[in-house]
């Protein structure tokens, strides 16, 4: 009997193994995972201008949660400018039509800790980092670049790229773009054309004047903090006649139902309003505007109703609403 076939079919088995016994050949190679710092910031908000498109970003920490808002905004009088050729994602899909309004657009989610690292290694590679942090408190100047708190109460601004400063124009607002462009692909949002977001009503404006009597009537609320206002009014009843002023400090209350109102009337879905062919020369030209937005950035957003406007029945009630709530009357 050939029992030497039967030795070596054993010293093969030994050596080798038989084919799928041992699963090694249908294991793949375990990727060692990338680790990362946390970060120590504690809330971010950043408001930029970049290919002829406006940003927006807010990232904060709640609890153990990272809230994340993004917002961004087309550049009115433009079309759609070439890709930012970072992502592969183009910033504007189409220019505005004559019959649309440009509204701010973006998402709102919940990021994770490495979301929040790689912010923090950006900002640090331009030299924003915590030992460059300072307690002294800072004035928000409108268009601010960025405002970062660190997790020991401590905090850096930098209202705008210079060219002695840590950032260079065009650099670190590319880079932006190109981390908020990923972290809403990472998260399955849309950046650019996602979800109207108008925000906080900033502030609401009211004038009258132009007409035969040659009086005129300015109103004006405008938000300074979360909770508070500044209040101004210039009234002069006709020509001759000496001008009130008033100006005071008073709760935003006033503007937080503003917004209600807008939510209640659907003014986000609005379209440009007709003109009226007909003027009347001996009345005053009369105008409302209500601005949405943060004091610091650049996605801003704006209402104005005046009197060459054709309203329809629910867009005079909205104007009426709101008129009372800043005039009184």
């Amino acid at each position: 009997m050939q029992f030497w076939k039967y030795g070596v079919l054993l010293l093969c088995v030994g050596l080798f193994g038989l084919p799928g016994c041992t699963g090694a050949e249908n294991k793949p190679a375990q990727k060692p995972e990338a680790t990362f710092t946390p970060s120590g910031i504690r809330k971010s908000e950043i408001s930029f201008y970049h290919n002829k498109c406006k940003y927006e970003l807010v990232m904060k920490r709640e609890g153990e949660k990272i809230r994340c808002a993004m917002r961004t905004m087309k550049e009115k009088d433009y079309g759609a400018p070439p890709s930012s050729g970072l992502t592969g994602m183009g910033p504007i899909m189409d220019a505005p039509k004559k019959n649309e309004r440009i509204f701010p657009r973006g998402c709102r989610f919940n990021a994770d800790e490495r979301a929040l690292s790689e912010l923090d290694g950006l900002l640090q590679a331009e030299g924003v980092n915590a030992s460059a942090a300072s307690e002294k408190a800072t004035e928000v100047k409108p268009l601010r670049l960025l405002y970062v708190e660190y997790n020991n109460g401590k905090h850096v601004t930098v209202n705008r790229p210079t060219k002695d400063g840590p950032f260079q124009r065009r650099v670190i607002e590319a880079k932006l773009a190109a981390f908020m462009e990923k972290l809403a692909k990472d998260n399955g949002q849309d950046l650019y054309d996602g979800s109207v977001l108008l925000g906080r009503v900033l502030e609401c404006s009211y004038s009258s004047a132009g007409g035969m009597d040659g009086g005129h009537r300015f109103f004006t609320l405008k938000r300074t903090g979360d909770t508070e206002a500044e209040y101004e009014s210039r009234v002069k009843e006709w020509y001759n006649a000496p001008e009130k002023t008033e100006k005071k400090k008073m709760p935003a209350a006033a503007l937080d139902e503003m917004k209600k109102q807008g939510q209640k009337y659907e003014i986000d879905t609005w379209k440009p309003f007709p003109q009226s062919d007909l003027i009347a020369l001996d009345a005053p030209h009369v105008s409302l505007t209500v601005t949405y937005g943060e004091p610091w950035s650049w996605v801003k957003w704006s209402l104005s109703m005046d009197s060459q406007d054709e309203l329809d029945k629910k867009q005079r009630e909205y104007y009426r609403e709101v008129k009372k709530l800043l005039t009184g009357k």
